[in-house]
């Protein structure tokens, strides 16, 4: 990203949230290190927040805070390769000598971050504006308010507006990311998502931190739970109320749900539950998916792709019955070396896009506004027009 294009205020926010994600106390296991660097997070806070980082950001005349504070925070950042890199930060230095040590930390463990932006510095605007800027400014402060409904009125808003809340929910964002990042790093998952929830960063990270806990006091029955998804859904209370734990996995998917309102003891059965023979069958159903997905776009040029509504054991099926239609001598697509493309279902020039949807919401096959193929996931495949029939472009350009 070239300098110029860069604002500064865009810069010091990349540079910030790249920072704190990697100094986050929740990254380390250690108490003396989670301290350390607690104490760094907090003293950084407040010094981001002092005069001079604003007309920095602003490119205004630089300004000398009134900031006492003398220490230096040493603290470390992990590399790729597990090792730390140490140093420390002195708090009371220039907005300049601060972000090149952050600087350079970020570079020592491997992150990529543009320059920051040059720029000349420019005088705060005073009264001495331009004739136009000036008659503008009091057109707008001589409009009347009383004309815009309470709760409407943005100069209302702005004048009510707390700055310590716009910080402290900025914090408490970075905070759920590196808590979810911690999350995944200790227990190898392939992704953790909270975001169907619709909690606050706030809560989202106290949930996270409560799986951290919980891993730091028990043993698994495996090492790594890759290739499986974190899910936090309020949906998995029934779950893991009324039916056995090990339900909360979908081998299908690779997913693992669990109850934002479920008790340690509740995630330890469910965590417990996975196992490696699990782990296999998830990879096996993964990759025979892939197989077979591949098998249909060889064969009749079309990719398929799984909709919201239909489950990951829906999908599967379909795909395991439609491959094996279309190879009914292949026992295991997986298996199968070389696929002979047939020419026998032109169905388009250009590959098509079938979408596979829940048979209770789709019924019947539709071809979409998009120029997609719709339909359920347990229709019959001799009557999808994949039996033989012939279809071409102008054929589906004109049910369109």
């Amino acid at each position: 990203m070239p300098r110029s294009n860069t604002a500064r205020s865009v810069y010091m926010a990349r540079v910030r949230r790249a920072f704190l994600l990697r100094v986050h106390p929740d990254r380390f296991r250690s108490p003396t290190i989670r301290s350390q660097q607690a104490r760094l997070v907090q003293a950084l806070s407040n010094r981001m927040s002092q005069s001079d980082f604003t007309a920095w950001q602003q490119q205004q005349e630089s300004v000398t805070p009134a900031f006492d504070d003398n220490t230096k925070y040493p603290f470390v950042l992990e590399k790729r390769d597990g090792s730390y890199f140490r140093t420390e930060l002195q708090m009371n230095a220039s907005v300049d000598v601060i972000l090149s040590t952050i600087l350079h930390g970020l570079k020592q463990v491997g992150a990529s971050l543009p320059e920051p932006p040059k720029g000349h510095f420019k005088r705060t605007r005073t009264r001495s504006s331009t004739l136009g800027e000036t008659a503008e400014s009091q057109s707008y402060n001589n409009h009347p308010t009383s004309v815009h409904p309470k709760g409407r009125s943005l100069s209302d808003f702005l004048s009510h507006l707390q700055p310590d809340e716009i910080q402290g929910r900025r914090n408490s964002r970075i905070d759920a990311q590196a808590a979810a990042l911690a999350v995944r790093r200790l227990y190898r998952f392939q992704a953790v998502d909270a975001t169907s929830l619709g909690w606050s960063s706030a809560w989202v990270a106290t949930l996270f931190r409560r799986l951290i806990d919980l891993h730091q006091s028990q043993q698994f029955k495996v090492n790594s739970f890759y290739p499986i998804r974190l899910v936090f859904s309020n949906a998995a209370a029934k779950v893991s109320i009324l039916q056995r734990p090990d339900h909360a996995l979908d081998v299908y998917g690779g997913v693992l749900r669990l109850s934002p309102a479920g008790t340690s003891v509740q995630w330890l059965e469910t965590l417990n539950s996975v196992t490696s023979g699990r782990i296999e069958e998830i990879q096996y159903h993964q990759s025979q998916m892939l197989a077979y997905s591949k098998t249909i776009h060889s064969v009749v040029g079309i990719k398929v792709k799984k909709g919201h509504s239909c489950s990951n054991f829906e999908y599967f099926s379909f795909l395991e019955r439609l491959s094996h239609h279309l190879l009914p001598s292949e026992t295991d697509v997986s298996l199968s070396t070389t696929l002979q493309v047939s020419t026998s279902f032109p169905l388009s020039k250009t590959p098509l896009v079938m979408m596979i949807e829940s048979s209770a919401m789709c019924r019947r096959p539709i071809v979409t506004a998009e120029g997609q193929l719709r339909l359920g996931a347990a229709m019959n495949v001799t009557i999808t027009g994949l039996d033989g029939t012939h279809f071409n472009s102008e054929t589906t350009a004109g049910r369109t």
